[in-house]
């Protein structure tokens, strides 16, 4: 799990989920967000064996440093997001897209939505 990895490890994959998230934000044409605080919605999408919900929020730390990074959003702290939404997709994957998303070695696809934004 990574908590329990090497800081070095854990620097690596920090890096690495910021840049597939940089690249992907792209082609969700997610906008910056403009107005604080907001709750983010995921949905995550796998092709191989489903994790369950709590690996999936470790994952949304890396992703929402990516969003920072990114420039999406200014912070993480709780004043700039204030609440999250996880799901998981549970429907049966296409055999199509599985196949296409395994070429590419990807093992989860991550939908992120804003879904309140506080005027």
């Amino acid at each position: 799990m990574f908590y329990r990895s090497h800081y070095h490890d854990q620097n690596r994959l920090n890096k690495e989920t910021k840049e597939d998230v940089r690249n992907e934000l792209a082609l969700q044409e997610l906008d910056k967000v403009e107005n604080y605080p907001v709750k983010f919605k995921y949905t995550f999408k796998f092709t191989s064996r489903k994790l369950d919900v709590i690996n999936c929020s470790c994952m949304i730390k890396c992703i929402e440093d990516g969003l920072i990074d990114a420039g999406i959003i200014i912070d993480d702290a709780p004043s700039f997001i204030n609440g999250i939404e996880i799901e998981i997709n549970d429907e049966k994957q296409d055999v199509l897209w599985k196949e296409e998303m395994l070429k590419k070695r990807v093992y989860v696809e991550v939908k992120v939505e804003i879904i309140d934004i506080k005027k």
